[in-house]
């Protein structure tokens, strides 16, 4: 009887939508990585263990310019997300990532560095409302509180990363290029997955809303409700 129980209960675990928003997981793998990066980039300048020099003041530009550039991410995003989906506004985060990643990677100047960090930080801006609409238009109740969770336990694990690979003697530069894979690996799994239901509703898609519903809780689900 107990045993069922687990197994009943372990049925019921949404893994259709949890393997979905994984997708979107290396989105706020990214943000932690990015947003980390400045904390192994400034001791390695300060200390002139890197060929580039930087004042006092283009430093702190480098530690706040994606504060700066993730304001008109966030602004654009919601109007990214809402015109042509979760989906797409999602994949539209990842080359922003990957160029400020390599930028930073491979810069010989001050100023492809903050260029770098400059692409990163409007990422992470743009990436907000599809990925937050995303997960709340696709989980059910039972998985939405700890999606929002796991989002942040990856972006948290994200930040300290670059951190824990420098004292294993890591460069930030290599640590950066080996950074740009993580949003091609959300580009490859945002491609397939599901769109948002929800979305494709408003859009009149409602034979593509039905697929997405089914492929998300399963051939047994009455789709026809929730429509």
């Amino acid at each position: 009887m107990e045993n069922k129980e687990k197994e009943e209960g372990t049925q019921r675990f949404p893994w259709r939508e949890f393997l979905s928003i994984l997708g979107f997981f290396w989105i706020a793998l990214s943000i932690g990585l990015g947003l980390g990066l400045p904390a192994v980039q400034i001791p390695s300048i300060l200390e002139a263990d890197d060929t580039i020099e930087m004042t006092q003041s283009q430093v702190s530009w480098l530690s706040c310019i994606s504060l700066a550039t993730c304001v008109p991410g966030n602004l654009i995003g919601g109007f990214v997300a809402g015109q042509w989906g979760r989906k797409f506004g999602g994949i539209l985060v990842c080359p922003f990532f990957i160029a400020g990643f390599l930028l930073s990677s491979y810069a010989t100047t001050v100023n492809m560095m903050l260029g770098g960090m400059a692409s990163i930080g409007f990422a992470v801006g743009l990436q907000h409302s599809p990925c937050a609409t995303y997960y709340s238009e696709v989980c059910s109740p039972a998985l939405r509180t700890s999606a929002n969770a796991f989002s942040g336990v990856w972006c948290l694990f994200g930040l300290l990363l670059p951190t824990l690979l420098k004292t294993f003697g890591v460069s930030w530069r290599t640590c950066s290029a080996g950074f740009s894979v993580v949003p091609l690996l959300a580009i490859i799994h945002i491609l397939l997955v599901p769109e948002s239901p929800a979305w494709l509703v408003t859009k009149g898609k409602l034979k593509e809303a039905r697929g997405a519903i089914i492929r998300l809780r399963g051939p047994d689900h009455n789709y026809e409700e929730e429509l």
